[in-house]
Order: structure tokens, then sequence, then C-alpha cells
């Protein structure tokens, strides 16, 4: 038996309920354009908190995007914003213990190794202080009528965030990315 669109339809509106299995049944097409792609994680309302926000970052500068409506949450992060104060990791005895751990790996004594480059080789401290949020910057859209037909994207294949929604008749698209070139 062939697994087609009507089974995963079948499969998934059980569990999820009638509004996917709409939206999966409905031909390409008839899709509105804004409509999530294929390789997307998507939601069908705005993130409540830190953990459901759509991730966007180019390796230096980041965001979690919350999807709001008349509301809309970026928080934003940047790579030279850590937890604590400045600290070099640098282990100052690393250098002299190269050569005994090339000698080391070079015998097959692996796990020697591996214990001579923990104790006198590693980042002090070994662990990476951790990013901080530099702030959350907020767009307000105004006072307006509830929002319909809303779906909130990160779409993996093109690497940004989309939110769309009918409001007063118009359909809004909202999308967020970091661009590694521009910065």
């Amino acid at each position: 038996m062939t697994f087609t669109r009507r089974h995963a339809v079948a499969a998934l509106g059980a569990s999820f309920g009638a509004s996917l299995g709409a939206f999966l049944a409905a031909p390409s097409a008839a899709r509105a354009k804004d409509a999530p792609g294929p390789l997307s994680v998507w939601h069908r309302q705005p993130a409540a908190v830190w953990t459901e926000a759509s991730p966007i970052g180019n390796g230096r500068l980041g965001a979690m995007v919350y999807g709001g409506v008349g509301r809309e949450e970026l928080q934003l992060n940047e790579d030279t914003l850590w937890a604590g104060g400045p600290y070099d990791p640098t282990h100052k005895g690393a250098v002299k213990n190269l050569a005994e751990v090339r000698r080391l790996i070079f015998a097959g004594r692996y796990k020697d190794a591996e214990a001579l480059i923990e104790q006198g080789m590693m980042a002090q401290p070994e662990r990476q202080m951790s990013y901080q949020t530099i702030g959350s910057l907020f767009l307000t859209a105004g006072p307006s009528s509830m929002a319909s037909d809303y779906v909130r994207e990160l779409d993996l294949d093109r690497a940004l965030s989309r939110v769309g929604f009918t409001q007063d008749g118009a359909r809004i698209t909202r999308e967020t990315f970091a661009s590694p070139v521009d910065q």
C-alpha cells in the first residue's frame, strides 16, 4: 500500500485535529502564499514562553521570535555578551603536555592520552560561559480587530521565521532572518 497525502490526513488528523487535516489535504496551489513549507516547524499561535519561540541567527547575531500579532517580541542575542566577566580559558600548561599526549596516542594508549588531555590541557574553566540576552525589541502594530488564519513558521530550508495572519481583511506576513553577509 502506498502512503499518500490522504493517509497522512487520516493519521495526523486524529492526533492534531481537523484543522491540520484540512491543511494537509488542501492542494498546494490553494494554500496561502505564506503557508508552511515541507522543511518547517510551525504553530497556530504565538509563542507564550522562550522555549516556544523560533530561533534565528547567523552565528554571531540571533533572536528568538515570538510571533505576536499586535505586539511582536524579538529577544536579541549577540556573541560578545556573556555571563560573568572577561576571562581567558587557556590552560597555561597545555603546550608542555602536547608531546606526551601525541606519544600516548601513537602508542595506542588512548585512555591515558585522554586522561592527560582532561587534566593538563583542557580550558579552565572547562565550560564556556553562557550567552545572555541583550534585551527584547518590541514591535507594536496598534489596536485592531482579532486576527484569523494565524501561522508561525520556522523555515529550516530558508533559515527564516515567518508569521502570517489575516486581520481587518488583509493578509499580513512578517519575515525575520539574520544575514551572515550583512551582519
